[in-house]
């Protein structure tokens, strides 16, 4: 393999062996009643979403951000630190 080859392979395990923990927004209902709060539990892409957070692979969060782009948060590990 030359230094490029090389070079892009270790940046695709680098990306393939991390993940990212990702919200999708509430959606808040205002009521006679009072306020209600739904999460997004279900799948998608694959993944299982509970309460609206779900742990994904980093090499798909771009497929997440093209299906929401303005109801998504990440929930990035360098933060958290």
């Amino acid at each position: 393999m030359s230094k490029n080859e090389d070079r892009l392979q270790y940046i695709r395990d680098f990306y393939a062996n991390q993940k990212v923990k990702i919200e999708i927004k509430e959606h808040v209902i205002e009521t006679a009643k009072g306020r209600q709060v739904h999460r997004y539990n279900g799948t998608s892409i694959g993944y299982k979403f509970s309460n609206g957070f779900a742990e994904i692979d980093r090499k798909d969060l771009h497929k997440f951000i093209e299906l929401y782009p303005h109801h998504l948060i990440v929930h990035d590990q360098k933060e958290e630190m």
